[in-house]
């Protein structure tokens, strides 16, 4: 099976299959060895993994960055205080 059948299985299997960009963005993460050795049905649970763990990160930092007052515009490379 090529990496592009095996992909497209994966991605149908995929809890975030449908969400294209997302599912392309976490494949990226996936090492390309360990994509040559996964079955469709691991690789879609390990992309599915991927996504709730960036999830959870996301929620963690939105979180400490109240705490701390401030949010990053990486955009502008400076700190925004949550208070004005």
């Amino acid at each position: 099976m090529t990496h592009q059948i095996k992909i497209a299985r994966a991605k149908t299997l995929s809890v975030i299959g449908d969400c294209h960009e997302s599912f392309n963005a976490m494949l990226d993460y996936v090492p390309r060895g360990v994509l040559k050795t996964l079955p469709a049905k691991r690789l879609a649970e390990m992309i599915d993994a991927l996504w709730l763990a960036c999830g959870t990160s996301k929620a963690i930092a939105a979180r400490e960055a109240i705490q701390n007052g401030f949010v990053w515009d990486a955009r502008n490379d400076r700190a925004v205080d949550l208070v004005a």
